[in-house]
């Protein structure tokens, strides 16, 4: 864990708030007091607990644009929030198997790649439509209830970085946790946040592995990186199928289509449109500008049945996983202490 967060046992003593030959005795195996517990597991975002366990390596991939990051890139809030969302996706599957008594259903979609061969874009156009056949070929109008139905949490959390878009988060002992950064705009704003979600569901489906016991794909603004581009290019192409579109229809007829019937927003609509058709400039600015529709796409979903208004639930738990920890204790499997704590988790 020390050595995935890239700290030296100096900078880890130093967070932790312990002497650095009391850490160094500690990192030997030698007892530990709970107090020390509780600072060397707030150090990582996780509970004390977590350090009695088998050592559970991160194994992880974080992608910024064209170059790989180590965690320690990552402001110290934001490595906390995935260690958390880990933990809070190993909850979810004890919750989903106890109320669901199935295998969640994203798994019959994943289906591993490597790094685009060709231009990834082409490679997320063609891999968008594909994948799109399992689900219909009607407009997907709430698609976070959608990729919620097999099995994924999504929350909206704010990160410390402002470069991050979204962080898909799958372990092979959770459900996958995606977090979608509310310091963003495209985050913030229904149709762009669709988008978001689609290039999460990409990472998810294609470009993780189950079998790795702690895998991340951190998803930035800069989309120079071949994987990126191709999720961001399997976003439109998952929503509004190409073959879905009248290809005798005119460039405006189309671009109001996609934002009204598949619920694209302007911008990616008019991007989507140029890539299919080779829109000019002009034409994608003018498009770009138009006020977004839509509105009847991504619905809120019913209020939780909270026993109390004193009851909280923490954004990272608000989604799939409160809704089944609140189904489980209606049906007393679980007390409603241990609700709580899972409500309140983050």
């Amino acid at each position: 864990m020390q050595t995935s967060f890239g700290l030296s046992d100096d900078a880890l003593a130093a967070r932790a708030g312990l002497p650095l030959d009391r850490l160094r005795a500690l990192l030997d195996d030698g007892p530990a007091s709970s107090v020390e517990l509780y600072h060397l597991a707030d150090t990582f975002g996780l509970e004390p607990g977590d350090l009695l366990q088998p050592a559970r390596g991160l194994g992880a991939r974080f992608l910024r644009g064209d170059a790989e990051l180590n965690a320690q890139t990552l402001p110290d809030t934001d490595r906390r929030l995935l260690n958390r969302a880990q933990q809070l996706g190993r909850v979810g599957l004890k919750l989903w198997r106890l109320m669901r008594h199935e295998a969640p259903g994203y798994l019959r979609h994943v289906r591993p790649l490597g790094s685009p061969v060709g231009h990834p874009g082409e490679a997320g156009y063609l891999l968008g439509g594909e994948t799109r056949r399992a689900f219909g070929e009607e407009p997907i109008i709430a698609l976070q209830a959608l990729v919620e139905g097999l099995g994924v949490h999504v929350a909206r959390v704010m990160f410390t970085s402002p470069d991050v878009l979204g962080v898909s988060v799958v372990a092979s002992d959770g459900l996958p946790v995606v977090l979608l950064n509310e310091r963003t705009v495209r985050v913030r704003e229904p149709l762009k946040r669709r988008a978001v979600l689609a290039h999460e569901l990409c990472h998810l489906l294609h470009d993780g592995s189950v079998e790795r016991p702690w895998h991340v794909l951190v998803s930035p603004a800069g989309l120079r990186d071949p994987v990126e581009a191709r999720a961001n290019a399997f976003a439109p192409a998952f929503l509004a199928p190409a073959r879905g579109l009248d290809p005798a229809a005119s460039a405006d007829a189309l671009f109001h289509d996609l934002t009204t019937r598949w619920g694209l927003s302007p911008g990616c609509a008019a991007h989507y449109l140029h890539n299919l058709r080779g829109l000019d400039e002009a034409t994608i600015q003018r498009l770009s500008a138009t006020p977004p529709a839509g509105a009847s796409f991504e619905p809120a979903p019913p209020a939780l049945a909270l026993a109390s208004d004193d009851q909280e639930v923490s954004p990272l738990v608000d989604g799939l996983i409160a809704r089944l920890a609140l189904e489980a204790a209606a049906a007393h499997e679980i007390s409603t202490g241990r609700l709580a704590e899972i409500l309140e988790l983050g």
